[in-house]
C-alpha cells in the first residue's frame, strides 16, 4: 500500500504537536496562508524532471494531480513519482485539504519544497506514524545536509525539507 501524507499550513495550532516529534519550527513563523489549487499547481508544474496530468472531478470537490518522470505514465518505476489529491476545493483560490499518495519521503518532500515555497512554510505529516517535517520553501545546504527548514531530526536524504 503507498505511504500517505497529510499536508497542512504550518499555524500556531500545530506548533506543540510537532514538538512532541521534537520538531522545531522556523523562528519566524509568519501569519499562516491556506493551500489554494490555484498555488498548488503552480508549485507542482515547476518540479524538475516530473510531468503533472491534473484531473478534475468538480462534482466531489476534487483535484488529482499525478506527477511522475515524463513518459512514464502509469508504468513508471515504484518511487518515482506521487499523486497529489486536492480536497474540498470550491474555487481555484479558496482554501483546499492536499494529501500526497506514494512516492519516497525524498520525492514527497522535493516536492512540498516547491509548494511551500508558493503558499508558505507547510507540515508534512506521514500517515504511518513517522514524525513529520516541516518544509519552509526556502533553500537548503546540500553540502552540509543542514539547513534552518530540516527540523524532523532526518537526514536530508530522508526529508529532504
Amino acid at each position: 500500500m503507498a505511504e500517505l501524507y497529510l499536508v497542512m499550513p504550518l499555524s500556531a495550532d500545530n506548533i506543540a504537536e510537532l514538538a512532541s516529534f521534537g520538531v522545531r519550527p522556523p523562528a519566524q513563523l509568519g501569519m499562516p496562508r491556506p493551500l489554494t489549487p490555484r498555488q498548488v499547481l503552480l508549485a507542482v508544474r515547476s518540479v524538475p524532471g516530473l510531468e503533472a496530468t491534473v484531473r478534475r472531478r468538480p462534482e466531489k470537490q476534487l483535484i488529482r494531480i499525478d506527477l511522475s518522470p515524463p513518459g512514464t505514465g502509469n508504468t513508471r518505476p515504484a518511487g518515482s513519482g506521487t499523486e497529489i489529491s486536492l480536497v474540498e476545493v470550491t474555487t481555484e483560490d479558496s482554501p483546499c485539504q492536499l494529501e500526497f499518495r506514494g512516492g519516497t519521503a525524498t520525492l514527497v518532500a522535493s516536492v512540498a519544497e516547491r509548494i511551500a515555497a508558493e503558499c508558505g512554510p507547510i507540515v508534512i505529516w506521514p500517515a504511518s506514524g513517522a514524525p513529520p517535517f516541516v518544509c519552509t520553501g526556502e533553500p537548503t545546504d546540500a553540502q552540509s545536509g543542514t539547513a534552518d527548514n530540516r527540523r524532523s531530526g532526518q537526514s536530508p536524504n530522508e526529508s529532504g525539507c
